[in-house]
């Protein structure tokens, strides 16, 4: 694991936080805003093949889905955990 992914697990908390108006993210760019629409109408299988492109976002995205924005504010602080959480660490 590295800085970087933990930065981009971070953005990609304050992102999903962003889009869905809590005031603990910013919003997204225009392409992370329009990916997060398309991953909104997505069905399962089309859900994963967005993961398996942007496996961070989805990783974040499944937390959400499954516990909530307060679980997802938590990834801000603790990106590592998250990280080696989901897979994507030693």
């Amino acid at each position: 694991m590295t800085i970087e992914m933990e930065q981009e697990a971070t953005q990609c908390a304050h992102h999903v936080l962003g889009y869905h108006h809590d005031p603990r993210g910013y919003m997204p760019g225009g392409f992370t805003t329009s990916l997060l629409d398309t991953w909104s109408r997505a069905d399962h299988q089309n859900a994963a093949r967005l993961a398996s492109a942007f496996p961070v976002l989805g990783a974040v995205i499944n937390v959400l889905r499954d516990r909530g924005l307060d679980d997802v504010a938590i990834i801000i602080n603790h990106p590592q955990a998250f990280l080696l959480n989901n897979g994507f660490g030693h």
